[in-house]
């Protein structure tokens, strides 16, 4: 489009000069013709020149901002990642820790129960089981006897005679006997075992423990036993005025046989199974 309208100005100043230009008119017209194109040309040269060095600094500048912005935001991921990692690695060292003290526990507390029932629940609950069966097969006997004595007159033929109710007081003195021999078994097993007790059941055995030592006592004081039984059946004001020791077999091998079976439960479920070990060991790992 310039050189367009510089043409038709050059073809304009030609109709309006001479026939014969001269050089001078000549340059004039050429001048006068191209001058205001080549300076506008120049013009347009020079500012499209400066525009593309601007575009091109803008360029550098804005790539150079992109990876400035890639490279921060990639560090910024990467460090992200890492810190990510660390705290996952930390958090699976806890939980490993964790895991390991937890099978550790489990493995003493596990230990520690095999220890209380070998040791003295089991053989305590066998005792007392065995001594409330001795004294309730002496029990049976004393009722049964008191029960045909009852049943029959002094003049009658079926009643015991003065020899058999020997012989039956004999056999009951034997169970009484083996009664007592299992208890004094039971106290021997607590006396050599006594810290691996609960420290609730520690009353209960007290007392068993008490009433055991009166009853060996108190019977084999053959001198004074009447006067003690006396003392049974005397009363003040409707109460004995010295009450009889008492063991009760059957409550009391009741109670360790609960114990027993709550701690065989506990031992249990502390217990896995080979399969368990193994997938918690891998987890641990």
């Amino acid at each position: 489009m310039l050189l367009t309208n510089t043409w038709t100005l050059v073809l304009a100043a030609m109709v309006t000069t001479s026939e014969n230009p001269t050089t001078f008119e000549w340059q004039k017209l050429l001048i006068s013709s191209f001058g205001p194109g080549l300076t506008t040309a120049l013009l347009v040269g020079l500012f499209s020149w400066f525009f593309n060095r601007i575009l091109e600094r803008q360029k550098r500048t804005h790539a150079e901002e992109l990876l400035n912005i890639g490279s921060n935001l990639n560090k910024s991921l990467q460090e992200k990642l890492e810190t990510d990692r660390s705290e996952r690695a930390e958090l699976l060292e806890h939980i490993k820790r964790d895991i390991q003290d937890t099978l550790a526990s489990r493995a003493r507390r596990a230990e520690y129960l095999r220890t209380q029932i070998t040791s003295l629940y089991g053989p305590l609950a066998f005792l007392l089981e065995s001594t409330a069966i001795r004294h309730r097969c002496a029990t049976d006997m004393i009722n049964a006897v008191t029960r045909l004595k009852s049943a029959f007159d002094d003049q009658s033929s079926s009643r015991p005679t003065k020899e058999r109710e020997a012989k039956i007081h004999g056999t009951i003195a034997k169970y009484f006997a083996l009664t007592i021999e299992n208890t004094n078994a039971a106290l021997l097993l607590l006396k050599s075992n006594w810290g691996w007790l609960d420290e609730n059941d520690r009353s209960t055995t007290i007392d068993f423990m008490r009433n055991a030592d009166r009853i060996d006592t108190e019977a084999k004081t053959t001198d004074d036993y009447a006067n003690i039984v006396t003392m049974y059946e005397s009363a003040i004001s409707g109460k004995a005025v010295l009450d009889p020791p008492e063991i009760i077999p059957e409550t009391l091998a009741a109670y360790f046989r609960t114990r027993l079976n709550e701690k065989q439960q506990e031992l249990s479920g502390l217990t896995v199974s080979p399969v368990q070990a193994k997938a918690i060991e891998k987890l641990a790992s």
